[in-house]
C-alpha cells in the first residue's frame, strides 16, 4: 500500500500482553505512526514497543477506568456510535470484541484481523448463559435478552468490514457461519520463534500455561494427573484458581504468573504441554513445540491446525478426564517424538512470516480497493 495512505489502527483493549496483544503488537510496528483507538489501555502493563504509543481509550473518563471498564459491556455499542474517527484511507482493527463496530470514516476501507466472532455471544453462549441460569432465571432472562441485543449490533458492525482476516481455519469457519461473510486467507498469529529453546535434559512432569477460567478446562489437568499421581506445574491465574486448589493432589503445582523467560524454561524442560481447551488458535501450543515439548491438546480448534498427531503431539477426542488419563498413558507409553520435527513445524508460524503475510495482504487489498 501507498506510504501515503493515512492509516488507523484499533484494538479491543490492552489490559495485559496476551495473544491478541502480541499479534496487535506485530501489526503496529507496520505503521508505527498510527493513532490506536480501544476501548482501555494500561500501557505501563505493555512492550516497550507498544507502551508509548498513543492510545485514544474511548471509556477513559468513565468511572472505575480502566480496570472495571467490562461492566459497561451493555454500553459498548452506544460509545462505539457516538466516537468520530478523524479522516483515513484504512482502518484496521484487531478485534474479538466490538471494536470493529466504530464508525468508518467516509471513503476509508476496514480490514478486520479477527480472532473470533465474540464467543460469549456466538460458540459459547449457552456455557456462559447456562452458569447464569444456575443462579437466577431472572438474570438469564435478562442475559438472554441482552446476549440478542449484543449479536444485533456485531451482525451489524460485521458489515463495515471490507475483509475479515481470521487468525485460524475455526475462526474462519465462525466468520462464514455468525456474519454470512466469506473471509480472506487465514493468516496465523505471529510467534516469536527464535526465542523458544530446548533444555540440554527434559525433566518429568507436565506444564500448562494459561489463564485459570472454565472454558479454558484446566479442571481436566487437575483431575487426570491427580488421578494418574503425574507432576504437573500449572502456571497462570485466574478466578477458578481456589476451586482448582480445592480437587487437586499433591503431584499438581499451582506456580502462578511467570514472566515470559521462566514460561519458555519450562516449556524447554518439561515432558510435554497440555492444551485441554478448545481455542481460537492458541500461541502457547506452537512455543511449546518450538521448545521440544510435545503437545498433548483437545482435539478441537486451533490446536488441530497447530499440532501434528504422532508426529508432535496427541490429541484426545473428548473433553473427559478418561479420555484425558487414556491419552497420557498412550504417550507415555509410546517412542520419544522428534524435536526436530517439532521445532520444523513452529516455523510455520515464525513472527517472519506473519509479516510477510500480512503486508503482502495489504499490498493486493489496496490494489483491489485504491
Amino acid at each position: 500500500m501507498s506510504p501515503s495512505q493515512k492509516v488507523i489502527l484499533a484494538h479491543h483493549w490492552f489490559m495485559s500482553m496476551r495473544g491478541g496483544e502480541r499479534s496487535f503488537e506485530a501489526i503496529a510496528k507496520l505503521f508505527p505512526d498510527a493513532d490506536i483507538y480501544t476501548f482501555a489501555a494500561r500501557p505501563e502493563l505493555l512492550s516497550e514497543s507498544l507502551k508509548h504509543r498513543k492510545f485514544i481509550p474511548l471509556f477513559k473518563n468513565w468511572p472505575g477506568y480502566p480496570d472495571r471498564f467490562r461492566r459497561y459491556l451493555p454500553f459498548f455499542p452506544w460509545v462505539l456510535n457516538r466516537t468520530k474517527l478523524p479522516d483515513c484511507d484504512l482502518l484496521i482493527t484487531s478485534d474479538a470484541n466490538f471494536i470493529k463496530g466504530l464508525p468508518l470514516p467516509k471513503g476509508a476501507r476496514h480490514v478486520c484481523y479477527c480472532y473470533s466472532p465474540p464467543r460469549y455471544l456466538w460458540n459459547l453462549r449457552e456455557v456462559y448463559l447456562e452458569k447464569i441460569k444456575r443462579k437466577s432465571r431472572l438474570l438469564y432472562s435478562l442475559a438472554l435478552w441482552e446476549t440478542n441485543r449484543l449479536r444485533r449490533f456485531d451482525l451489524n458492525s460485521a458489515k463495515s468490514v471490507d475483509a475479515f482476516i481470521p487468525i485460524s481455519k475455526a475462526v474462519a469457519d465462525r466468520v462464514r457461519t455468525y456474519y454470512h461473510v466469506e473471509p480472506a486467507e487465514v493468516i496465523y498469529p505471529p510467534v516469536e520463534i527464535s526465542q523458544c529453546k530446548p533444555a540440554a535434559h527434559r525433566e518429568d512432569f507436565y506444564l500448562v500455561v494459561s489463564e485459570l477460567t472454565y472454558y479454558k478446562r484446566i479442571d481436566l489437568v487437575v483431575d487426570a494427573c491427580t488421578k494418574l499421581k503425574r507432576p504437573v506445574k500449572i502456571v497462570g491465574t485466574g478466578p477458578e484458581l481456589e476451586t482448582l486448589k480445592k480437587s487437586s493432589g499433591s503431584s499438581v503445582e499451582f506456580c502462578g504468573y511467570k514472566t515470559d523467560i521462566e514460561v519458555k524454561e519450562l516449556m524447554g524442560k518439561c515432558r510435554a504441554f497440555l492444551f485441554p481447551g478448545e481455542e481460537d488458535f492458541g500461541i502457547t501450543p506452537v512455543e511449546a513445540q518450538a521448545s521440544g515439548a510435545p503437545v498433548i491438546a483437545f482435539a478441537r480448534g486451533g490446536a488441530l491446525e497447530t499440532v501434528v498427531e504422532g508426529k508432535t503431539g496427541l490429541f484426545f477426542k473428548e473433553q473427559t478426564v478418561e479420555c484425558l488419563t487414556d491419552t497420557l498413558r498412550i504417550f507415555e507409553n509410546m517412542p520419544s517424538l522428534s524435536i526436530d520435527d517439532m521445532k520444523t513445524n513452529s516455523f510455520r508460524f515464525d513472527r517472519s512470516v506473519f509479516d510477510k503475510k500480512f503486508s503482502d495482504f495489504l499490498t493486493e487489498f489496496s490494489k483491489v480497493n485504491p
